[in-house]
């Protein structure tokens, strides 16, 4: 796992959700999801696809 940090010359965080780039799911059960892991980049288009499968 990586860790992310800052390291453009922007003004301090305003918020603590934009203190850190990255947005973790670890672990997720809900729905069709099975045991899901996943580090999605913040600031960033990006997209998920699959097969629903019921």
């Amino acid at each position: 796992m990586s860790m992310a940090t800052r390291t453009d010359t922007q003004s301090p965080a305003l918020y603590v959700a934009d203190s850190h780039d990255l947005i973790r799911v670890h672990g997720a059960f809900e729905n069709n999801l099975k045991d899901v892991s996943v580090e999605i980049p913040k600031r960033r288009l990006t997209v998920f696809t699959g097969k629903y499968e019921p």
